[in-house]
């Protein structure tokens, strides 16, 4: 994915991991939005403020209170109830929670659709929110390619979403993409000619 980043072919980078590696590859990270949260952020249970994570010393436990809460919260010596302080915790969207950053995902993903993506990779992931979904049917509705690149096949219900399916290793084909010499690669400019030449880049040399 950084080596589409940095040719300025990747539209956007979708992804479940919270591990934020992205951030130590710039054009990368530019692009990522994440679906699950990151590790790096704590977020507030009630006004949703969110600060970057500061490990606290052994010595305290439990979640600590939002301090945004506290400079916002007007003090009611009769009605301690009205001091609601919400808690930080890690930036991680579980099963079943409700996004709370789902109107930016939203936004980012009728913003690609605008721009009618030619290839669409779904790499290392075993299912796809109702939004990728859509995100694929439309990309396709509009001449683009779908790929499915995993070790195990896709669902019954994802199958018929893809025009290629690998089954096999992600990074087999990372390695391939970075492979040296590449004299089939194409400059920024011909590929916005929008045609199919970047999926033929990706699958020429693996066997479906």
């Amino acid at each position: 994915m950084q080596g589409l980043a940095n040719e300025h072919r990747l539209l956007r980078h979708y992804t479940h991991n919270i591990d934020c590696l992205e951030l130590s590859l710039p054009m990368l990270e530019a692009s990522t939005v994440r679906l699950q949260g990151r590790v790096d952020q704590l977020r507030c249970t009630r006004c949703n403020h969110t600060s970057q994570f500061k490990p606290p010393p052994f010595s305290s436990a439990g979640l600590r209170p939002c301090s945004n809460c506290e400079s916002n919260v007007e003090y009611n010596s009769k009605d301690p109830c009205k001091r609601r302080i919400g808690l930080l915790k890690p930036n991680i969207l579980l099963y079943d929670e409700p996004d709370p950053d789902k109107d930016r995902t939203l936004e980012s993903l009728l913003d690609d659709i605008e721009e009618c993506p030619d290839l669409i990779l779904v790499a290392g992931m075993s299912t796809a929110s109702e939004n990728i979904v859509n995100l694929i049917q439309d990309a396709r509705s509009q001449g683009g390619k779908t790929c499915w690149i995993n070790k195990k096949e896709p669902s019954p219900r994802l199958k018929s979403l893809f025009d290629y399916i690998y089954q096999g290793d992600c990074d087999r084909i990372a390695r391939l993409y970075n492979s040296e010499p590449q004299p089939h690669r194409l400059t920024y400019d011909q590929l916005c000619d929008h045609d199919d030449r970047l999926t033929d880049i990706l699958v020429d040399h693996v066997s479906f």
